[in-house]
């Protein structure tokens, strides 16, 4: 895991890594569209990211 230092980027070992975080398992809705995709990308967007932590999920 890559992390940003104070000049370049620091290896973080991997007990630094929190993947609870990080990963998520979503789902749209039934019946699953495109509207239902908007709203989830919507969703996904409006939550801040927190600086303390890489700045990455999927």
């Amino acid at each position: 895991m890559l992390r940003r230092g104070r000049l370049a980027w620091d290896v973080l070992p991997d007990e630094k890594v929190d993947l609870e975080y990080h990963l998520h398992h979503v789902a749209l809705p039934a019946p699953g569209g495109e509207r239902e995709l908007g709203m989830l990308v919507s969703t996904l967007h409006s939550r801040p990211l927190d600086r303390r932590k890489p700045l990455w999920g999927c």
